[in-house]
């Protein structure tokens, strides 16, 4: 864990361990996708509203730690620049426009109802609370090409993965662990063995500062490090 994100976890009460584990959930699921995303720009806002205490300005300098806002989002959060915006403009806008949160959610299921395909993504959301709960008029080509932007920049790149088997844990149930660029580790680290732990922290940390030197790959029971020059 860098200096900053060591900062973050003891001073914000942002939980990067969760946002990942949000992140994932994002990724894969379907049915709730909507209030994932809702939960992490919620989030995302409390992390921002913290960057911008003078008590953490402080704190940055007293480490001697230079970070800017999308920097932050990028390496802390894994996101591009216009997703960290979108998941922080909606999460200013629920503090101020809760109400309109359940309209829009209203409004999303009564076109359901009437056999409509609603457009249920966070910048829907947005564009609804900015007009105050008035749809914008969209061409439905328009309408679709913001879809697959959202959907776009949802996605994390990942440049490390594997799993271990459940055989090989008390509880039966095995683990998945994935590494992001931006260096985020996501998956059930504490069930891993304390050393293999420890070797991820360090790729993790590697990977955080666009220095990756080691490439890790795991083929079955086995873990293995090998050096990349």
């Amino acid at each position: 864990m860098n200096k900053f994100n060591e900062l973050l976890a003891a001073k914000s009460g942002v939980n990067i361990k969760k946002v990942n584990t949000i992140k994932g959930q994002i990724n894969k699921l379907e049915s709730n996708k909507f209030d994932k995303q809702i939960e992490l720009s919620r989030i995302c806002c409390s992390a921002e509203q913290w960057f911008k205490l003078a008590e953490t300005k402080q704190h940055m300098k007293d480490a001697e730690i230079e970070m800017t806002m999308d920097k932050f989002g990028n390496e802390t959060f894994g996101f591009k620049r216009s997703q960290w915006s979108l998941y922080r403009q909606v999460g200013n806008l629920l503090t101020e426009k809760e109400e309109l949160l359940v309209t829009f959610i209203a409004d999303r299921e009564e076109k359901v109802a009437n056999n409509e395909t609603p457009n249920k993504s966070l910048k829907a959301l947005k564009d609804w609370m900015i007009n105050d709960g008035v749809e914008e008029v969209k061409e439905e080509a328009e309408e679709e090409a913001e879809a697959e932007e959202e959907a776009e920049a949802e996605k994390t790149n990942y440049i490390v993965s594997f799993a271990i088997k459940g055989e090989h844990f008390e509880d039966g149930k095995g683990v998945s662990i994935r590494i992001a660029e931006s260096g985020s580790v996501e998956g059930d680290i504490e069930k891993l063995p304390s050393g293999l732990q420890k070797e991820l922290a360090k790729l993790s940390s590697q990977i955080a500062l666009k220095q990756p030197n080691a490439i890790v790959e795991t083929k079955g029971k086995g873990w293995s490090k090998s050096e990349s020059k």
